[in-house]
């Protein structure tokens, strides 16, 4: 879609309207004494904005309490850094983020280059980039550490400092930044954005909101991380409460940065004659201090203007005071009410009829004590550049105004009559006959991944759960013992349950409510529980993108509290993904009409309902689902004599740099299962030992650590093993499949980086009370992650991609962003 000359996808994210004020919030916030090492607890961060009267740019002081330039627009935060300072290898995920967008007048030299100190390791380097200067750099990505302080939509908290990804950046491209400035922290739509990595590292929505300062003395506030948000005097209410309208929120192809969409623009309420009569493109912008016009629309608005203050005294002040404005009054004559100099109204009509409406205090500008002058400006458009915007809202007509972008639900107040929250989310009955898609999150501290399916809480994954299960409300419904669901539901008996198909329940006309049993694969514990029906809520999608918001019935089993023990903090049950009707993907193909299969890209993305499945690299976007390997799906008892429900395939042998593991088998087929309740590969003690041993042999080159990590045999100094695309360079690992497929394993997937200086072996041996009728090997949610992984049970096959690697991506680069 191209609208006034400019491409650009409308995203299913909106700006609300409501009649609010923001001023001084950050200015008179009492700041706590109390302070948090590492992380807010959950919390939204509050850090304050301070405008530089030199450049009219605005900074927060969150790097080492030294200012950064914020920039709506800026895919990175970057810095000037120390001589002596980390840096990622070439193939991390955050390598391949850091150039989802390329500068303009950067030359592409590339993902990185070799490390000095390492010849055998390649260090990747980012394009930090001054929108001030114009200037571009190359440099080392990086991790430093930045700080705010926790919040809860009052006052400061506690002081927060964080981990975060960036750019060094070299002195020279702090030019035209304000004095004392060390960089620029990026807001734009990217995964190393400044409110990204808040949301990552303290757990809040990804989100943001800014109130920009007018320099008149005092600071401005930004909050990322959701809110409420409460202005002064105190007992105002929250201002989300206040909310009125929505307009959508647009991207374009080619920039990171925010904007919407307007039918027309009017002037003391009458509509300003166009051109065109498209949609005009209104980008936000921080990097400009007033609005800038395309040539054509300014023309329209200031002689519109013009018109309506045909009364007024006009001035012409000095150039020097009055550049860059057309439109200059004596102020003394002008009139002042409670929102800035009585002049007319300036209306931009937003897609869906509601309106932002600019009054005097962000419409006139103070250059002189008795002139103030219109605030808008002629864009200035480049030979050989893209057409420009048909406005760009500069940081003037923000001031004072509340601002704020998520992925959740991003906010924008404007002074009196602005107020902007941009939810990614709204209720959808259905996906049309789409397969759905959710974000996963990998737990840091079990392990685990989790989708938040569950009125936006997370549900911990399990291959082999053959119930959706969490804890309940009170007044939840249930389900009657003779309905099938209640049937389905006690078709498998988990270990150390007792099956019952019925309680006491005399609640109900038509008998006992039906009792399940809840199973946490974790602790290997379950609970009597009621059957009851909810809702859960993806998003549709077309392989590429989110489409819209879907909510969608489901059968789920209460569980106490006490069964969440040993998952990940703040999920509220399982997602159950094993072989039963009642499953998640089950659920979804019966209520969305799409295929019963499903694909997991760990650690990122989950899909269910079938294909295509498009990253945002490499720059070809190929089909991953067409480069899979297939092999056949087994039920357990057909295997192992078992009755689980999870997912078995079969191998024929083991090879470690392609020489075959001498085994016990004898030549029968090794039984493997694939868990993502385990976070590395299990295997069986006589497969282990002989396993370990191949791989130990073969690996000589690298410096051993002693002792070992745990649970780890063998572990290395990290600086002594190689690097390739492929993740480090150690043998690979084959794991040679029933039907002449073979699982490959290479060291992005063999190797887990424990700590900065050691890489273990992430193979594990079974414990003892797992071997049995059990499967030879377990493969671990480390060895699934950055593979696509298709488990189709129509077809009975299992699709895998192997390491995204070898196609320069990762599953972290799925693109969320809600496509049109």
């Amino acid at each position: 879609m191209s609208v006034s000359g400019m491409p650009y996808a409308p995203m299913s994210l909106h700006l609300l309207l409501a009649v609010s004020l923001c001023v001084a919030l950050a200015s008179s916030l009492p700041w706590a004494a109390a302070s948090a090492n590492g992380n807010g607890n959950g919390k939204p961060l509050v850090a304050a904005i301070t405008k530089d009267a030199a450049t009219s740019l605005y900074t927060v002081p969150i790097k080492d309490g030294r200012p950064l330039v914020l920039d709506l627009a800026g895919a990175l935060v970057w810095t000037s850094c120390a001589a002596a300072h980390p840096t990622l290898e070439c193939h991390h995920h955050f390598c391949m983020h850091a150039h989802s967008y390329h500068p303009p007048g950067c030359p592409h030299n590339g993902y990185g280059r070799a490390d000095v100190e390492d010849p055998f390791r390649c260090k990747c380097t980012a394009h930090p980039y001054n929108p001030f200067s114009g200037e571009s750099a190359t440099a080392d990505l990086t991790r430093t550490r930045l700080s705010a302080n926790a919040t809860d939509g009052k006052n400061p908290l506690y002081p927060v400092s964080f981990a975060a990804v960036t750019s060094c950046a070299p002195d020279s491209l702090l030019a035209k930044l304000p004095a004392g400035a060390v960089g620029v922290a990026g807001l734009a739509r990217t995964r190393l954005a400044l409110q990204a990595q808040v949301a990552r590292s303290q757990k809040v929505a990804n989100k943001f909101a800014l109130c920009l300062p007018s320099g008149g003395g005092g600071d401005g506030v930004a909050i990322f991380g959701g809110g409420p948000l409460f202005l002064l005097p105190p007992g105002r209410p929250d201002v989300a409460a206040t909310l009125a309208g929505e307009t959508p929120l647009h991207r374009n192809k080619d920039l990171p940065g925010y904007f919407i969409s307007a039918t027309k623009i009017a002037v003391n309420q009458e509509q300003v004659q166009l051109y065109t009569q498209e949609p005009l493109v209104v980008e936000l912008c921080t990097r400009i201090p007033y609005t800038a016009l395309r040539p054509d629309v300014y023309r329209a608005v200031v002689d519109a203007f013009a018109r309506a203050t045909a009364g007024r005294k006009r001035v012409t002040p000095p150039p020097a005071a009055a550049a860059p404005f057309e439109l200059c009054y004596d102020s003394r004559e002008l009139g002042s009410t409670r929102l800035g100099y009585a002049v007319p109204q300036i209306d931009l009509v937003l897609e869906g009829g509601k309106n932002w409406t600019v009054f005097g205090g962000n419409s006139m500008a103070q250059v002189s004590d008795n002139t103030a002058c219109l605030a808008v400006v002629k864009v200035k458009g480049e030979k050989g550049s893209p057409p420009p915007p048909a406005a760009i809202i500069g940081g003037f007509q923000m001031e004072n105004n509340l601002v704020a972008k998520s992925k959740g639900k991003p906010l924008l107040l404007v002074v009196i009559s602005f107020l902007a929250v941009l939810p990614w989310h709204t209720l959808a009955s259905g996906g049309g006959g789409k397969p759905l898609v959710t974000a996963v999150t990998k737990d840091g501290a079990t392990k685990l991944y989790t989708i938040a399916v569950k009125d936006g809480h997370p549900l911990a994954l399990d291959l082999s759960g053959e119930l959706v299960w969490s804890t309940c409300d009170a007044s939840h419904s249930t389900v009657l013992p003779y309905e099938r669901e209640c049937v389905e539901a006690n078709r498998y008996t988990p270990p150390s349950c007792w099956m019952q198909y019925g309680g006491a329940g005399g609640d109900y006309r038509y008998g006992n409510k039906c009792t399940a049993h809840p199973y946490n694969g974790v602790t290997g514990r379950c609970a009597p529980g009621d059957l009851t029906r909810t809702a859960l809520a993806a998003d549709a999608t077309n392989g590429s993108n989110p489409l819209y918001p879907v909510t969608f019935p489901a059968v789920a089993s209460c569980a106490p509290g006490s069964l969440l023990a040993s998952l990940p903090a703040g999920a509220v049950g399982v997602a159950g993904l094993g072989r039963s009707d009642l499953a998640l993907h089950a659920q979804v193909a019966a209520t969305q009409n799409v295929a019963k299969k499903f694909a997991l890209c760990l650690p990122s993305v989950a899909v269910f309902g079938g294909g295509p499945f498009v990253l945002i690299f490499p720059y070809s976007r190929p089909d991953i689902m067409q480069k899979l390997s297939y092999t056949a799906l087994r039920r357990s008892p057909e295997l192992a004599g078992g009755n689980g429900g999870g997912y078995y395939i079969t191998a024929k042998s083991i090879e470690v740099n392609h020489h075959q593991v001498p085994l016990p088998n004898h030549g029968a087929p090794l039984v493997v299962q694939l868990s993502s309740m385990v976070p590395y590969t299990e295997l069986r003690p006589d497969v282990y030992g002989p396993f370990v041993k191949a791989w130990d042999e073969i690996l000589q080159w690298p410096k051993k650590v002693a002792p070992p990590v745990a649970p780890f045999e063998l572990c290395y100094e990290s600086r002594t093993i190689g690097s390739n695309r492929l993740g480090y360079a150690v043998p690979d690992i084959n794991i040679n499949l029933e039907d002449g497929a073979a699982w490959y394993i290479f060291g992005g997937n063999s190797l887990v980086q424990v700590d900065d200086a050691t890489a273990c072996f992430a193979f594990v041996e079974m414990r003892p009370e797992k071997v049995g009728y059990g499967p030879a090997v377990v493969i671990g949610g480390h060895q699934m992650e950055h593979n696509l992984v298709v488990f189709d049970e129509e077809k009975q096959q299992l699709g895998f991609s192997g390491l995204l690697f070898g196609l320069q991506t990762t599953c972290s680069n799925f693109n969320f962003t809600v496509a049109a």
